[in-house]
């Protein structure tokens, strides 16, 4: 297969982001129905949030599996099953393991450090979930190419053509943090007006105002870690993603969150803070590992 049709296949990676750009516009419609309580719903505050955020992923899930069955997996022939392909299931537990642990860790991750944004306050509670929801936004573009990327370097890697995988892999993640960083600092620079939108309680546009200012320093490091998370995997490199995650989330994320937000008294700012440094950490870890070119031996599909 040529790159021309590895790229015509990336091609498909247009569906997730469309469905990621329709999942946030649920969410923020959401939870400005259910937070503020506006067309007839009740003020239902955080918990609305909640409810706003299952309600808009479920949609996406429902989405996902009607373009699934619908354009790829249109039946499942019970040939396909005798004798039962236990070598490709092996290799569907070497990526989907380590994937899965890397996600239940960053979910984990994620649930203390709101617990600690909770002990600082509501009001910080509720500018983390704000920011948080206006920020996707900056990197939906780079999630998009990012899966398409990794689509091309799988294909190339299986073609025995590493070194253009390497240099696909180098044009992506200069694209992505480009395009990454412009869209957040446009936040950054709008970032009151947004929030003048959402609320009006002065002290969380304060804060999320400030969020959105040191977040764009984050967004350097997020689009390589987005990019290399998909195209070690990709590559065959599953384990690598999962074992850089666990340990940086839980010392750096979590731990820094902590230590800057909790036992010195910076509160959300040195949350995000933390989250700053956990996200470039793990991205100069993550350039590191490509331009090794490492990741090369560690296919463990076999022609």
């Amino acid at each position: 297969m040529t790159l021309s049709a590895s790229l015509r296949s990336a091609n498909k990676a247009v569906y997730p982001m469309l469905v990621t750009v329709v999942v946030n516009i649920l969410n923020i419609a959401g939870n400005y129905t259910l937070i503020f309580g506006k067309f007839g719903f009740p003020a239902l505050g955080m918990e609305g949030a909640a409810i706003s955020t299952a309600f808009s992923r479920g949609i996406a899930m429902v989405i996902l599996f009607i373009i699934l069955f619908r354009k790829h997996i249109r039946r499942f022939p019970l040939s396909y099953f005798s004798p039962f392909p236990f070598g490709e299931l092996r290799n569907l537990m070497k990526v989907g393991l380590p994937s899965a642990g890397e996600q239940l860790s960053y979910s984990s991750s994620q649930v203390v450090i709101a617990f600690l944004i909770n002990k600082v306050g509501v009001e910080a509670l509720a500018a983390r979930t704000y920011c948080v929801n206006i920020i996707m936004f900056s990197y939906l573009f780079c999630i998009s190419i990012a899966q398409g990327g990794a689509i091309c370097i799988g294909y190339l890697i299986g073609e025995g053509k590493p070194q253009a995988a390497f240099v696909l892999g180098k044009y992506v993640m200069k694209k992505s943090i480009l395009i990454t960083l412009i869209l957040s600092a446009i936040l950054a620079v709008s970032g009151r007006t947004i929030l003048g939108w959402l609320t009006t309680n002065p002290e969380i546009i304060r804060l999320g105002t400030l969020v959105l200012i040191i977040d764009v320093i984050l967004e350097i490091g997020r689009p390589i870690n987005i990019f290399a998370t998909n195209a070690l995997r990709a590559a065959g490199d599953v384990n690598y993603p999962f074992y850089v995650g666990l340990i940086v989330m839980w010392s750096v994320a979590v731990g820094s969150s902590y230590l800057f937000g909790i036992h010195l008294g910076w509160g959300l700012l040195g949350m995000w803070v933390a989250f700053v440094l956990d996200e470039n950490i793990r991205g100069a870890i993550f350039v590191r590992r490509w331009y090794s070119m490492k990741w090369i031996s560690k296919g463990f599909i076999r022609g």
